[in-house]
């Protein structure tokens, strides 16, 4: 484990983004190697001397130093700055519902933010160890997204259509048409959906609508088993508007080619990297990765990282 292999990983995930499109289980690939890239750099400059010996740690075994450890070493020796530390857990969890097969949450620009992030903190982390006494607080992630008024405003106009009796067209103002088809013909759900959607509009427009669900949750006032069922429906719903367009406009992978990687996961203990699949299969790399993303998108398997080494590999539930 070293820079160089570590900027390896992340022009592996350079690469995986390229080809992922909008398509969240590709866009979770991308993001699980570029999350692997910066681990390993982090595990690579907090290994010095100076800090290891210090601390009498193997920085580099994940079970003696987890995520949490890396935060507050790397915030007292590389002067990571409290936002540093948010923005990086932040896509720590994200990473995690990719890795353990659940509906990937973050957008495009999520995951090309989090690259120039990765980029620009190897550019940047050639500074000298900085002493936990130091002044200079190091931030360099990258600002927040601003929604712009009048796309908010817009939607709210859109939803106001509603009470007109037309119903969703917010929804396919927001890159939502699937649901918004179904706001339209069945009276936005008898109108309940489209009330909540009132309150969801701004989660909408920034994609990540748990904040509204979680408030809804801390409300001891309302059922909580309830909240988690509706939360469930609509975050099924959102799945739909990303999956159906794509899945209708892409083509499929041959059904023998995938038949012939389950039979090689199979006979390597159902756990495959890229390369090993190459080797055993005998098709050309891009189809191979073509393969093992409709894998993940059938759920027939899901990636994550080898514990030992760090890289990616893919999981089959055969």
């Amino acid at each position: 484990m070293n820079i160089d292999s570590a900027k390896k990983k992340l022009a592996d995930g350079r690469l995986a983004l390229a080809k992922a499109g909008d398509d969240p289980d590709l866009l979770g690939v991308a993001l699980t190697k570029i999350h692997a890239a910066l681990e390993d750099a982090c595990r690579t400059w907090l290994s010095v001397p100076t800090i290891a010996q210090s601390h009498q740690i193997d920085i580099q075994n994940r079970a003696q130093v987890s995520w949490k450890e890396l935060f507050a070493l790397m915030s007292r020796y590389y002067q990571w700055s409290d936002r540093d530390v948010e923005y990086v857990r932040r896509m720590n969890s994200l990473r995690n519902q990719a890795a353990h097969g659940e509906d990937f949450q973050g957008k495009r620009q999520d995951v090309e933010n989090y690259a120039s992030y990765v980029e620009n903190l190897f550019e940047r982390q050639q500074l000298t160890v900085e002493t936990p006494t130091t002044e200079k607080r190091w931030n360099v992630a990258p600002p927040e997204p601003k929604n712009e008024p009048a796309n908010l405003w817009l939607a709210y106009a859109l939803w106001g259509l509603g009470l007109f009796g037309i119903n969703g067209i917010h929804r396919f103002y927001l890159g939502r048409p699937v649901t918004g088809a179904v706001w339209l013909f069945s009276y936005g759900c008898l109108f309940m959906g489209q009330l909540l959607d009132f309150f969801l509009i701004p989660g909408m427009i920034k994609g990540d609508t748990s904040e509204f669900w979680r408030s809804l949750r801390n409300n001891q006032s309302l059922p909580t088993d309830a909240i988690a069922i509706l939360q469930k429906i609509f975050n099924k719903l959102d799945s739909l508007d990303r999956n159906i367009p794509k899945n209708l406009l892409q083509d499929k992978p041959d059904s023998s080619a995938m038949h012939k990687l389950l039979n090689v996961a199979a006979a390597n203990g159902k756990v495959l990297s890229i390369g090993q699949a190459v080797l055993a299969t005998g098709f050309p790399p891009s189809e191979v990765e073509d393969l093992l993303n409709e894998a993940l998108r059938r759920g027939l398997a899901h990636v994550g990282n080898d514990p030992e080494s760090g890289a990616v590999r893919y999981y089959f539930d055969i």
